[in-house]
């Protein structure tokens, strides 16, 4: 998952470069996208495509059935992401804030990743590596620590999270 600020077709290059450059590491070369329209139908998008020698094709207006697996993991990682901000504006209403949501969209996106599927028993990243991963021990670690200057957490707290694998962390 790349996180972008806009939807014009410089970032949304740079995203199909990250992409394309992580399943590469894998041995997966991308020949096609299937997208909707919008940004990728732009000529620099189409420029792009025609460079790597890669097609495109596109979905109907409105015809988010054609896509429906990615539609499915997007909804999944949303309402995921959702349901992690709400809990922790649940357990810490004062110090959860909006700007936590890029972290939880990119952990959502992870889980799903790395998380078996009943289907097959596979994750998509075990697809996407041909290894069995035992990743689904991974989860978010959330602690609530004392403050420096404080001996009661409720009069100083700090929610300290660690996104793994990644160990980005973040105070409030």
């Amino acid at each position: 998952m790349q996180h972008q600020v806009s939807l014009n077709a410089g970032e949304t290059i740079m995203a199909k470069w990250k992409f394309e450059h992580i399943v590469a590491l894998y041995g997966v070369l991308i020949q096609s996208y299937h997208r909707d329209n919008g940004v990728f139908k732009s000529a620099g998008f189409q420029e792009e495509l025609t460079l790597h020698q890669q097609t495109i094709s596109f979905s109907g207006t409105g015809a988010h059935h054609q896509n429906g697996i990615a539609e499915y993991a997007i909804q999944q990682t949303t309402l995921w992401a959702r349901a992690m901000l709400l809990h922790a504006l649940i357990m810490w209403p004062n110090k959860t804030k909006i700007y936590l949501l890029p972290f939880a969209l990119s952990y959502a996106a992870y889980l799903w990743n790395h998380i078996t599927k009943h289907d097959s028993g596979l994750s998509p990243f075990d697809i996407l590596s041909g290894c069995i991963s035992s990743a689904i021990a991974n989860y978010l670690v959330v602690s609530v620590c004392f403050g420096p200057s404080s001996t009661e957490w409720a009069q100083n707290p700090k929610v300290a999270a660690t996104l793994l694998p990644w160990t980005i962390s973040w105070f409030l």
